[in-house]
């Protein structure tokens, strides 16, 4: 993903015109959205640039969430290696618990190099057994929590809670739901979704054009997905 703004610049420019004037979805969204809670004393937005520029914050950050997809395992996958490492932290707690008499020669094994074998009493100042000790157990709480099922590791982890769709969906579905959003229904009012999303992967620096076959497919999926979870408003 690219940083170069006169790289950029002209592919958002192509993924905004989805979007439609600006105008329109200002009076969709409401006085709350996106509002900058404390500007800064030399930049006090309109309204309008308000909120131009949470749609633009929004669609970087479904680039993120594309190229974390990518390059992450996913929730899903987290959650079986969070398990794994929730059963390894308990065994080496265990196996601390069963080794105090290892206490003083760890702490003094790496103290400069050194192991002093003429002074077995000789604890420095730092313990680091003991500090070891307690960061162990306090991985176990935190991996533990994680963990929970009233936790929403997808969220923490700034990640789709999904371990079936591609990344390339995950970003489709992503820009999907912020046209939806901002009240733009059909999804194709200002332009084909195809050129919308030809225009993402150029700005996010994806290689490979979208599939008009894939596109359809994953729009009427989203779709579906939308109509089944509730209604939602549209622009006149």
């Amino acid at each position: 993903m690219t940083d170069d703004p006169e790289r950029t610049r002209p592919h958002l420019a192509a993924v905004l015109k989805a979007f439609g004037p600006i105008e329109a979805i200002v009076d969709y969204v409401g006085p709350d959205w996106g509002a900058v809670s404390e500007p800064d004393l030399f930049d006090r937005p309109t309204r309008a640039n308000e909120v131009a520029r949470h749609v633009e914050h929004k669609i970087r950050e479904a680039g993120l969430l594309y190229w974390r997809a990518t390059k992450f395992p996913s929730v899903a996958e987290t959650r079986d290696l969070l398990d794994d490492l929730e059963v390894k932290l308990g065994t080496v707690y265990r196996l601390i618990q069963r080794l105090p008499n290892a206490r003083n020669a760890f702490n003094v094994a790496w103290d400069e190099g050194v192991l002093d074998e003429d002074n077995e009493d000789y604890v420095p100042p730092r313990d680091t057994w003991e500090h070891l000790h307690l960061v162990i157990d306090d991985g176990r709480a935190r991996v533990a929590f994680l963990l929970r099922s009233d936790v929403d590791l997808g969220e923490l982890l700034e990640q789709p809670p999904t371990n079936q769709k591609n990344p390339e969906r995950v970003l489709w579905e992503t820009i999907f739901a912020l046209l939806r959003e901002c009240g733009v229904e059909p999804l194709e009012k200002y332009q084909p979704l195809i050129h919308t999303l030809r225009a993402a992967h150029l700005l996010f620096g994806i290689d490979e054009p979208p599939n008009a076959g894939s596109v359809g497919y994953v729009k009427s999926e989203f779709l579906k997905q939308e109509a089944s979870s509730g209604t939602s408003k549209a622009l006149d």
